[in-house]
């Protein structure tokens, strides 16, 4: 019982947690409202790709959990991650073990959930974007090149798997919400922002300006 208790209080923390930490931001955007939308964006694309009931159950049950931990641990950036990935991932461990969470990881859903996770970041950064926000160029290149790949990869696994039965089906959906967003278009740097692009990319790289 006061395991329950404790994951209930403790997991109100992802709302003051704030992602993109390292980036100037017009829209804070924290863990919970992540959480939130990658559950949706994930019980969309179950369904649009028929994937069957329990299988869509467990992947929405992974992805409004999958990051709560990061109230406690904070949203470590990206970059970091990469260039200290021991660190980075004992850190997270000590989170979820502190929470006292199961986070038990669907063998199905977590393909769709990690790019439900993607998605939701690249559509942040694009709406930062036509905000103003001319550091989000940089973010926006990098998601949409992992998501290129990781689309790819998925759409021909789960065909390969049976668990849809229409090659192509996810690489269709993504290009048309790119084309919806106007992501290429957006990709195409006007002169007043490669400088501040140039900026963010050193400074989330961790190199001098």
């Amino acid at each position: 019982m006061n395991k329950l208790v404790g994951l209930f209080l403790k997991s109100r923390g992802a709302r003051h947690v704030t992602r993109f930490c390292n980036s100037p931001r017009i829209k804070e955007n924290n863990i919970a409202e992540h959480q939130y939308y990658v559950a949706l964006y994930t019980k969309l694309l179950c369904d649009y790709l028929q994937i069957n009931d329990e299988d869509t159950v467990d992947a929405i049950g992974y992805a409004l959990i999958h990051d709560l931990h990061e109230g406690i641990s904070i949203d470590i950036p990206q970059n970091v991650k990469r260039r200290t990935p021991s660190h980075s991932d004992g850190i997270e461990s000590c989170a979820v073990h502190e929470l006292g969470l199961n986070r038990a990881i669907p063998e199905v859903g977590m393909d769709i959930v990690k790019i439900a996770d993607l998605l939701d970041a690249l559509i942040y950064s694009i709406e930062e974007v036509r905000m103003g926000n001319g550091f989000f160029y940089a973010p926006i290149a990098e998601i949409k090149g992992v998501l290129n790949d990781k689309v790819s990869e998925v759409d021909e696994k789960l065909f390969e798997a049976e668990i849809f039965c229409k090659r192509g089906a996810l690489i269709e959906f993504y290009h048309a919400l790119l084309a919806h967003m106007d992501a290429d278009k957006i990709l195409t740097l006007p002169p007043d922002t490669k400088s501040m692009t140039h900026i963010h990319k050193g400074f989330r790289d961790g190199k001098p300006y």
